[in-house]
């Protein structure tokens, strides 16, 4: 069985219709007979500017879930839960405070 590796991705210009060729960084798998290949993906840190607008768009949805009645304090903390539980998913990057 042959396996080829691919290293271009090609794809078409939305403005000019020209087809583009980029090449793609790829990593193997290192299971035994898993032929799958995943492309390196790299994921930008989350300053804590972005992490304070995050938490603050989650309270104001929240709030407005329970109709703007209750505690501005309560919602900001679950939201805070909330979103540093998505962030903790994430893979590993370096992290950057402003």
């Amino acid at each position: 069985m042959l396996h080829q590796k691919p290293t271009v991705a090609e794809s078409t210009s939305v403005r000019s219709g020209k087809s583009l060729k980029q090449k793609v960084p790829v990593k193997k798998s290192s299971a035994k007979g898993d032929c799958s290949i995943t492309p390196h993906l790299s994921v930008p840190a989350i300053t804590t500017d972005d992490r304070h607008t995050m938490i603050a768009k989650a309270a104001f949805y929240i709030a407005e879930q329970h109709g703007f009645q209750g505690d501005a304090l309560e919602n900001w903390l679950q939201a805070e839960v909330i979103i540093d539980a998505r962030l903790a998913t994430r893979p590993a990057t370096q992290t950057s405070g402003t």
